[in-house]
């Protein structure tokens, strides 16, 4: 079962996305995914470090929130993807709409700076 936790830090809106990303599993964060990601001018980080997989509706979803949180002026990244997750997100050039940093703490100063 996949989960979503939210946290603030520095002001930068932390989403912690857990367990495995795969289209029956994205219906249980993927609401209140978009709810955290759609205020104008957002400060977001996803912290994927807890993910191991993805499917490619979690993969359009990440799109469609970054294409939409730097069309409303916002900042986002991800951080700490495990290799497997990592290694998608390079491979589809992901990494070019969604920048990825090692760690949160790497994330908000990005989104920050």
């Amino acid at each position: 079962m996949a989960n979503l936790e939210q946290c603030e830090v520095s002001g930068v809106k932390v989403l912690t996305l857990k367990g495995s990303l795969s289209q029956a599993e994205l219906a249980d964060v993927q609401k209140s995914f978009y709810d955290a990601t759609s205020e104008a001018e957002a400060a977001v980080v996803l912290d994927l470090s807890n993910v191991d997989y993805l499917s490619t509706p979690a993969i359009a979803m990440f799109l469609d929130v970054a294409k939409t949180v730097k069309a409303t002026g916002g900042r986002i990244v991800a951080t700490g993807p495990q290799p497997r997750v990592g290694d998608v997100l390079k491979r589809l050039r992901l990494d070019e709409v969604l920048p990825v940093t090692g760690s949160v703490n790497e994330g908000v100063r990005r989104v920050q700076g």
